[in-house]
């Protein structure tokens, strides 16, 4: 009599009877009396069942087996699953020569796979002035029902995208659920085609940056990617292993001189000489070729009036740090700070460079570490815009007069919450008369708020049938005690006030009876 099914379906009923009866009826829980039509096979209903529930047999206006009600488990059906196996990455960039765009997918279902999309967007501009074109294109899989493979090539050509243009692509895959289907979207992958470095020539050669930056790695991005390198040491060959240490340490290096720019670094950013016991803030330059300051002149032996020209020109095409106005964008203590975190990355550069991931993760826990202070301290030097209270009115302080503080619109009001009713009936069990009609109109609105709600009918019916039973009542106690809300804050009562209280109070009150 009882059965599991995936929700949706069609359920015959087809049952016999020693005795014939007069009528034969399907009572459902929530009162839905369905009734059994006699036939040659039997006695016989159907009905579309879209939620689990119990029901039992009526014959002739009375329960067959009162205590026995038979469950139907419904199914839910779930979504489609979903594997990119093409690009294997979040983010491609065009290759050189590169005239396409491969994209591979698996799917699979419970019951069944549906129609499957591949939708497009294709991002051309820089800047504010960014269009986007969005479109889509169905997707035929190979395989059977239940398990299918998708792919498809995009013609780069054929699209328009064009140097600096993103191109971002998502698989949606539906069921074949009747009705309204289950969708499932993957996530965005994006083939960026990157912009080509421009250069000007005035007087001296100057690299224009892009507005819109790299997508760099994050330190615990590097940290994690280390780590997994490490768990996998064994299962990779030394050449192997050592190139995707050296890959990792790239992506160190770029991180480095990213945060290198803060300072004032172009190119080769902070490279770290051996910390001092005082700290490990001490960091000296590469030679980029520039000259730094009196000992460059000196050693270019320039007359006073071409060192004066020069370092003009250094003031105004040089180094970051030269500036006056990009000296004062960072307080002294962030600065140390950054430059510490500086000195870790170089570090831990140093030995994903040559191989040694394992020493290199110290160096990036503390260059983390840094970071995290560095972004923190940023924090403290935020614009602070809010309104102004007005002055406290001294004069008022501690005399209990609270004309024009409280409005009437103002008062505390009860709150209301949708699981009261589970609260009250939890609480009627332990002696009173529990309001099931309000249990059963709660169930019916929140079924997914209950872990076993065919478990809890049943105990519900148990409950209501035989009232002096206690043994019923722990049972649907201990049914509804995932349900209960948690308890609201109360108020604390003010505790006794001893005799100093007592006599500063009589003393305010005869104050305002003056």
């Amino acid at each position: 009599m009882a059965a599991k099914f995936p929700e949706g379906s069609r359920l015959r009923w087809q049952l016999r009877f020693s005795r014939a009866p007069a009528s034969a009826v399907l009572v459902f829980f929530d009162g839905l009396r369905v009734p059994l039509a006699p036939g040659a096979d039997g006695w016989t209903s159907t009905r579309v069942i879209a939620t689990s529930d119990v029901y039992r047999i009526e014959l002739d206006g009375q329960t067959l087996q009162p205590e026995a009600w038979h469950r139907l488990d419904a199914v839910k059906d779930l979504p489609p699953q979903l594997r990119v196996m093409q690009p294997d990455r979040s983010l491609s960039l065009v290759q050189s020569g590169q005239r396409g765009w491969a994209l591979a997918l698996e799917a699979e279902d419970d019951y069944g796979l549906g129609a499957a999309t591949l939708d497009i967007q294709l991002a051309q501009g820089s800047g504010e002035n960014v269009r986007f074109t969005a479109f889509s294109r169905p997707l035929a899989g190979q395989g059977g029902n239940a398990r299918k493979r998708y792919a498809a090539t995009l013609d780069l050509t054929q699209l328009g995208m064009a140097v600096g243009d993103d191109l971002i692509v998502r698989f949606s895959v539906k069921d074949r659920r009747q009705g309204s289907p289950n969708e499932t979207q993957s996530a965005a992958y994006i083939l960026r085609w990157p912009a080509e470095d421009a250069f000007e020539a005035s007087g001296v050669e100057g690299l224009l940056k892009k507005v819109m930056p790299a997508y760099f790695r994050s330190q615990r991005q590097i940290i994690i990617d280390t780590e997994k390198l490490l768990a996998q040491r064994g299962r990779l060959d030394r050449d192997t292993f050592a190139v995707r240490s050296d890959t990792i340490g790239v992506d160190q290096r770029i991180l480095r001189l990213r945060y290198g720019q803060f300072l004032g670094e172009e190119t080769e950013g902070v490279q770290a000489a051996k910390p001092a016991e005082g700290g490990a803030e001490e960091t000296h330059h590469a030679d980029d070729g520039h000259d730094h300051g009196e000992q460059g002149a000196a050693a270019k032996k320039a007359p006073p009036s071409a060192a004066a020209t020069n370092q003009a020109v250094l003031e105004e095409f040089g180094h970051t740090h030269d500036i006056p106005e990009a000296a004062t964008l960072l307080d002294p203590e962030t600065k140390r700070l950054l430059r510490a975190a500086l000195n870790e990355m170089w570090r831990a550069e140093l030995h994903l460079r040559s191989g040694e991931p394992k020493q290199a993760l110290p160096y990036e826990y503390r260059a983390l570490d840094f970071i995290k202070q560095v972004q923190q301290a940023s924090r403290i030097y935020l614009a602070r815009v809010g309104t102004e209270l007005p002055p406290i009115d001294e004069g008022r302080r501690l005399i209990g007069d609270r004309s024009g503080v409280i409005r009437p619109a103002d008062s505390l009001q009860a709150a209301s919450r949708d699981d009261a009713p589970v609260f009250a009936f939890w609480q009627a069990l332990d002696g009173g008369e529990p309001d099931f009609g309000a249990l059963r109109v709660w169930l019916a609105a929140h079924p997914e708020r209950v872990p076993d709600a065919l478990g809890l009918k049943v105990a519900m019916d148990e409950a209501q049938r035989k009232p002096a039973c206690q043994a019923c009542r722990t049972r649907l106690k201990a049914l509804l005690w995932p349900v209960l809300p948690a308890p609201l804050a109360a108020p604390v009562p003010r505790p006794a006030t001893d005799g100093p209280a007592r006599s500063y109070r009589e003393l305010l009150r005869r104050e305002r009876e003056r």
